[in-house]
C-alpha cells in the first residue's frame, strides 16, 4: 500500500469555470499567447508548483477485521519477499539492506537547522541532537511507532522452508 500526495487538489487546476468569454480555452501552455486567456493573472508565475509535507499520520479503525496492522502481516508476508530480494533493497556501497533510520547528526550552525527547540538542537560539536518525538538526520521527521509490536520472528528464512 502506498499514498500519494501531490498538488493536484482542484478540479480546474486554477482556470476559470466556465472558461471566458471569447477565450477558446483549448491550450493551457505558458508563454504562449494564444493560451493566456484562459488563464488567471499571475498563473504562469507559479509554475512549476511544489509544497513540503512535514509529516502525514495515517489511522486504522480499531477492531475493524478488514485493516491489518503492521509491515509484514501474515496474510503478506512482505519481509520474506525482501529477505529473497535484498540487492532491490539496498544501494551497490550498502552492506545490509533497510538501514535504520538516522537520527541526528547533520552538520548544523544553530538550533533552526535541526528542527528548533521542540524537534532537535545543534551540538557543540556542530551536529543534530534529536529529541524523543523526531528523528532523520536533521530531525524533521516524527519519530513513529506502532502501538502493538507485529514484527515477525526474527528466525532465518532457511529455517522456515526447509526445517
Amino acid at each position: 500500500m502506498y499514498l500519494i500526495m501531490n498538488t493536484a487538489v482542484s478540479s480546474h487546476w486554477g482556470f476559470p469555470a466556465p472558461c471566458p468569454e471569447g477565450c477558446g480555452c483549448e491550450c493551457y501552455e505558458c508563454g504562449n499567447p494564444e493560451c493566456m486567456c484562459g488563464f488567471p493573472e499571475g498563473y504562469c508565475s507559479n509554475i512549476p508548483a511544489s509544497f513540503e509535507i512535514d509529516y502525514v499520520r495515517v489511522y486504522q479503525a480499531v477492531n475493524e477485521s478488514k485493516h491489518i496492522l503492521g509491515c509484514s502481516p501474515e496474510s503478506r508476508p512482505s519481509a520474506t519477499f525482501i529477505e529473497g530480494h535484498l540487492d532491490r533493497y539496498k544501494s551497490e556501497t550498502d552492506k545490509r539492506p533497510l538501514l535504520p533510520i538516522r537520527s541526528g547528526g547533520a552538520l548544523c550552525s544553530s538550533d533552526v537547522d535541526c528542527g528548533g527547540k521542540d524537534q532537535g538542537l545543534c551540538e557543540s560539536d556542530g551536529r543534530c541532537l534529536c529529541s524523543d518525538r523526531f528523528t532523520g538526520p536533521r530531525c524533521l521527521a516524527h519519530n513513529g511507532f506502532y502501538d502493538v509490536d507485529t514484527r515477525p520472528s526474527q528466525e532465518p528464512l532457511y529455517r522456515k522452508f526447509y526445517g
